[in-house]
């Protein structure tokens, strides 16, 4: 078990808290690092350390391109 830290940070880049849990390895680090992103409703995007070791970012999406990016593409455009 490794000791990971999630930063929850706004769209200029701070962070107001952090978490710190003790996970299996990097993939539940990722997995959990959606689930703080899910509960802080005001960061933009999830910053997550191991150590010194950066170990995945990730942002929040923005709704109306979630609504385009789940369309199946249009595979007469591609030709």
């Amino acid at each position: 078990m490794a000791l990971y830290t999630f930063y929850p940070c706004q769209l200029d880049q701070t962070s107001l808290s952090f978490e710190a849990h003790e996970l299996e390895d990097d993939a539940a680090a990722t997995v959990h690092c959606l689930y703080v992103l899910e509960q802080h409703l005001s960061a933009q995007f999830v910053v997550v350390w191991c150590g010194e070791r950066h170990v995945v970012t990730r942002r929040r999406m923005d709704p109306g391109l979630a609504a385009v990016l789940g369309r199946d593409p249009d595979m007469s455009t591609l030709a």
